[in-house]
């Protein structure tokens, strides 16, 4: 597992991730690569860690998942406001 993760780094990345799927966009860590500037095989290694560590749940043979509780209480602490997109909707 990659060393130097926050929290809250991972939460956040789950959270962009996730978005990012729901949306539709079909190669998103490719996506992610090019809003971010990180390689893919970086991002694919932070968000196996957030899965690992309890922010993301696991989906076999495809993109995807879902916050857990665990990234919902994290992005409700550092979000403005104390709420997260979700709730937003």
């Amino acid at each position: 597992m990659p060393r130097g993760l926050s929290d809250e780094y991972l939460a956040f990345l789950s959270a962009v991730y996730v978005r990012v799927v729901e949306v539709g966009q079909r190669a998103p860590i490719q996506d992610l690569e090019q809003v971010t500037g990180t390689k893919q095989a970086t991002l694919k290694g932070h968000l196996r860690a957030a899965r690992q560590r309890g922010f993301l749940t696991k989906v076999e043979g495809k993109a995807g998942g879902q916050l857990t509780d665990k990234a919902h209480n994290i992005l409700k602490r550092i979000q403005p406001g104390g709420t997260t997109a979700e709730d937003a909707r």
